[in-house]
């Protein structure tokens, strides 16, 4: 099932908004200040007419509010905080998932060959987060599980209620355990932040949220399939804050049929992934343009709700394999090339590129990227 997401700005009507009778139009906005107190920006909005929707707990001092357009241009013209547009996220139902009786390893894993790199590192000890629609408590999954957090509400678990979310981590880090499926990387740290809801639904201000959270929480990788279509400038604050923190971020190219890459994955310094199928063919829906590798992204197997497993297609699918890949190699001290004690971004991009599979045209193309991600199993030093 191919995975699509649609990003808008979002409408908020009065009788939905509850008391906002005296608010002629609502624009739903994040107020960020630029003084990292806390409070802060509570403090500057008693000077303006809004209504608070929530607090984004993981930022200094940042609140999600409405505002009519009067106030809005107030707020922008106030110099101690920064003004985002809010918009909503929404991604289709996975379908539904069933048993698996024996073990399998799903041809995405071996393409990536994995498989191969487990008898040196199975990704042990990196923290992933999956920021998505959490991650159910599947027998696949759950030993792999070390922390959640919910941007939607922080009083609730980040367990999945969508499916989403758990089948993107099935990917990344299933366990090796004789049942269902494995993933690329088996024992990873997984981190389960969920930013969208049980209809698949969320907003921007939670995705801010979550990413934040992983900032703070000291997280190595992010795998982010989901995608926007166009540049918001609170996606790029906190994708950058997050790439200033040396965490590795990797998306989903999109899934727009051959046209552009979507965001997070079109900002630099974000590893975008385009989706293959198992003949190594471009899937008829990825993206193009600013693509930096491809991995296997159609008909992938991998974990459901209700410990099931289920199969989907998208840029959704193909992200996870190349994090995976990653958190394989972030436990690999071979990869340290420098031997300083750290294996970077830089050290990770070099050898993937040295290691993956020219696909396509011969050298670099908008469709493949850099080539067919593969683990690097020869010697690397």
């Amino acid at each position: 099932m191919l995975l699509a997401v649609v990003v808008g700005i979002i409408p908020f009507s009065v009788a939905a908004a509850n008391d906002l009778s005296s608010i002629s139009q609502n624009n739903r906005v994040v107020v960020v200040s630029k003084i990292a107190n806390e409070n802060e920006t509570n403090v500057v909005l008693k000077k303006y007419k809004h209504k608070k929707i929530k607090s984004l707990t993981n930022f200094k001092s940042a609140e999600v509010v409405l505002v009519d357009d009067l106030e809005l241009a107030k707020l922008r013209n106030d110099n101690s905080i920064q003004v985002f547009e809010d918009a909503s996220i929404k991604v289709s139902k996975p379908k539904e998932g069933k048993q698996i009786k024996e073990q399998q390893i799903p041809w995405g894993v071996s393409r990536v060959e994995a498989d191969k790199a487990w008898v040196n590192t199975t990704g042990k000890g990196v923290k992933v987060a999956v920021v998505d629609s959490g991650i159910s408590k599947h027998k696949d999954l759950r030993d792999n599980i070390k922390g959640e957090f919910n941007a939607i509400d922080p009083k609730k678990s980040a367990i999945d209620d969508f499916g989403h979310g758990t089948h993107v981590a099935g990917i990344i880090a299933a366990k090796d355990n004789k049942i269902g499926v494995v993933g690329v990387a088996p024992d990873v740290d997984l981190y389960a932040v969920k930013v969208l809801d049980a209809m698949g639904a969320g907003y921007l201000s939670d995705l801010a949220e979550g990413i934040e959270w992983c900032i703070n929480n000291e997280i190595q990788l992010i795998n982010l399939s989901v995608e926007l279509q166009k540049d918001y400038p609170l996606l790029s604050y906190t994708i950058n804050r997050a790439l200033s923190a040396d965490i590795i971020v990797v998306a989903a190219a999109g899934n727009t049929f051959g046209k552009s890459v979507t965001y997070p994955a079109a900002y630099e310094g974000v590893i975008s992934v385009s989706a293959i199928d198992t003949n190594n063919n471009i899937a008829n829906f990825s993206a193009v343009g600013k693509i930096d590798f491809c991995a296997p992204g159609v008909d992938v197997y991998s974990t459901h709700l209700g410990n099931n497993y289920t199969i989907m297609s998208g840029t959704s699918m193909a992200a996870p394999h190349v994090s995976g890949v990653i958190a394989l190699m972030l436990a690999d001290l071979r990869n340290d090339t420098n031997n300083d004690g750290v294996i970077s971004f830089l050290e990770v991009m070099d050898i993937m590129l040295c290691n993956s599979v020219d696909i396509g045209t011969i050298g670099y193309d908008g469709i493949f990227g850099k080539g067919l991600v593969k683990y690097p199993n020869k010697s690397l030093n």
